[in-house]
């Protein structure tokens, strides 16, 4: 999942420190574990993610960018060095579509992360979903009454 930045937006309004605990949205796939209770995986690298655990991009403060994206409202993409996010719950659910065995979770950045913001754009959707990408994230289960 890449993160498109768009054009003319300066640096200082894409790269961000968080000056508080900020809540995003993250889709994972979900499988019954051995116990037969629900595990989580990420999408598209299946990494194993634990609820309520500290997850850590380990190495630099930068998150890796690279100039040209095919859609002329963005001059680059963030495709590796942080955790990719939703910003908007209803983008998360709309995106949890194309994985039939997934759920939308809390994604909290602690206060102090890294992180960018800008637009998840999937060419067969056609339209662009706002989010982010942090260098730190716990995943939390959603409470019934945040639905």
């Amino acid at each position: 999942m890449c993160l498109f930045l768009k054009k003319n937006v300066p640096d200082e309004e894409t790269f961000k420190t968080a000056e508080e605990d900020l809540t995003f949205y993250k889709v994972l796939r979900v499988f019954k574990n051995a116990e037969g209770n629900d595990g989580y995986v990420t999408p598209y690298r299946c990494m194993y993610i634990k609820l309520g655990k500290l997850y850590q991009e380990i190495g630099s403060d930068y998150f890796v960018t690279k100039p040209g994206v095919p859609e002329p409202e963005y001059d680059r993409r963030i495709f590796g060095g942080g955790f990719h996010l939703f910003r908007d719950y209803v983008d998360a659910v709309d995106f949890s579509g194309i994985f039939p065995d997934s759920r939308v979770v809390k994604a909290v950045v602690p206060k102090g992360t890294r992180y960018a913001v800008g637009d998840y754009k999937l060419c067969r959707f056609g339209r662009a979903y706002k989010s982010a990408v942090a260098k730190g994230v716990i995943y939390y289960e959603l409470p019934k009454e945040e639905l």
